[in-house]
């Protein structure tokens, strides 16, 4: 296993809602959104002028359901299509905690940090 995959299990085992009560509660409130609505959408600002616009939605793919979700920070987008909303509650929990750790190491993706990549 890499060190990359490595801190990817460690990464989303800090966001297990079976771990963690804030995350349980969260999740809780996306599935009573999803189950009564379709939908779950949070704004959330994490850093002066710096906030998430994160969604899931209920989605079909192929007569299957699935959800779909959403994540944008400063331009940035992910969405991904997931088989499940613990699925996709775990992939948007990730990737809020991912930016928010790239912004304190490297920097924002629209930023020159003076590394060899970011020229």
């Amino acid at each position: 296993m890499t060190g990359l995959q490595r801190a990817m299990l460690v990464g989303f085992a800090s966001i297990d809602p079976a771990f963690s009560g804030s995350d349980a509660a969260r999740l809780a409130t996306v599935k009573e959104s999803v189950d009564r609505a379709g939908h779950w959408q949070e704004h959330s600002e994490w850093r002066i002028s710096t906030s998430f616009d994160s969604s899931i939605t209920r989605a079909e793919q192929g007569g299957a359901l699935r959800f779909r979700v959403r994540v944008e920070c400063d331009g940035q987008v992910l969405t991904c299509l997931c088989p499940s909303i613990e699925k996709a509650f775990a992939f948007v929990s990730f990737y809020e905690a991912l930016i928010v750790d790239q912004f304190y190491s490297v920097g924002p993706p629209w930023a020159d940090a003076g590394l060899p990549w970011s020229k």
